[in-house]
């Protein structure tokens, strides 16, 4: 475990290298919290923090990971090689169910006539009630602007820039329901045994009542044994009538094969010193039945109040 926590902090350095990656960009400008977190507002700011972190990162991933999907073998083909290069462009589709139900058709132009996916291609997703990661997914995504080193799909080395695109793409979380029209550029690193995915806001994005600030930035890592989340970012929400900050001090820790974080602990820092804790309560590692949410109100390290709450209890119901 040791050897893979130091193999991840060198690769956090070295996952700037795409040449358009959004990674490459340090923030510098940090929008301020303006509201002051109390216990009468905590789930609130707890809602805010936690859908300002995961909603955009998974979303997103889940329309970046369906790059690791191969397609069929075009008729005439041997399997196992790749698709001898036309003399035009050829689109190539197949299904993919979802984790959580429904299907989404995956579909590849080949603009550069390769055979294999390449930098210039374009991706499409069309989902239809396709379920992962506690959400619901129906309409288009595309990838294109795609800038790749290395061999996709498979698990070598590689590194790839894109923009991911959300064609008026409607989305459930929750009781909740949006459609997404905008496009996130996005950073892949797959480099021994981990892969980065990093997520970097040009501009403010909407989630929901929530409006995801400018310079946030949401990683994610993952191995055979676990993923790992790293955030740091601002969030405005309609409910609490201002802006709240959130970060991880330390990872947030979770199984590949869960949908939300065992371990480790998501701040939300409000005006005047004021923050909150968010960490899983488990009765022994990996098997948790709540939230610890600890309320510091005036910023003196002493907690005003510890509320009870869950990952899905933070979203809307």
């Amino acid at each position: 475990m040791r050897t893979i926590l130091i193999t991840i902090a060198s690769l956090l350095a070295t996952s700037c290298s795409g040449s358009n990656s959004s990674a490459a960009v340090t923030p510098t400008v940090f929008i301020s919290a303006d509201v002051v977190i109390t216990p009468d507002n905590a789930l609130a700011a707890a809602r805010a923090g936690v859908r300002g972190s995961f909603d955009l990162m998974r979303l997103s991933y889940i329309g970046a990971h369906f790059l690791q999907t191969s397609m069929p073998n075009p008729t005439g083909s041997e399997p196992g090689e790749p698709a001898l290069p036309s003399a035009t462009a050829a689109r190539r589709s197949t299904n993919v169910d979802g984790p959580q139900g429904g299907i989404a058709t995956f579909s590849w132009d080949d603009l550069d006539a390769q055979g294999t996916y390449t930098s210039g291609d374009l991706f499409t997703i069309s989902f239809d009630n396709y379920g992962d990661q506690g959400m619901l997914l129906n309409g288009v995504m595309t990838i294109d602007n795609v800038e790749l080193q290395g061999l996709l799909p498979g698990d070598g080395t590689y590194v790839l820039d894109a923009d991911l695109n959300f064609i008026g793409l409607t989305v459930i979380v929750g009781a909740t329901e949006q459609v997404f029209s905008t496009t996130l550029p996005f950073h892949v690193e797959n480099r021994l045994i981990v892969e980065i995915f990093d997520l970097f806001l040009f501009n403010a994005e909407l989630v929901d009542a929530l409006e995801v600030q400018p310079n946030t930035r949401l990683i994610r890592y993952e191995t055979d044994e676990f993923v790992r989340f790293q955030f740091e970012g601002a969030v405005h929400s309609i409910e609490l009538e201002g802006t709240v900050r959130f970060a991880t001090p330390t990872f947030l820790v979770g199984s590949p094969f869960l949908s939300d974080p065992t371990e480790g602990t998501l701040i939300v820092s409000g005006a005047n010193g004021s923050r909150l804790e968010i960490e899983p309560n488990c009765i022994v590692p990996g098997v948790c039945f709540s939230l610890d949410i600890r309320v510091d109100e005036d910023g003196d390290e002493e907690y005003e109040q510890i509320l009870s709450s869950s990952w899905t209890g933070l979203l809307p119901q």
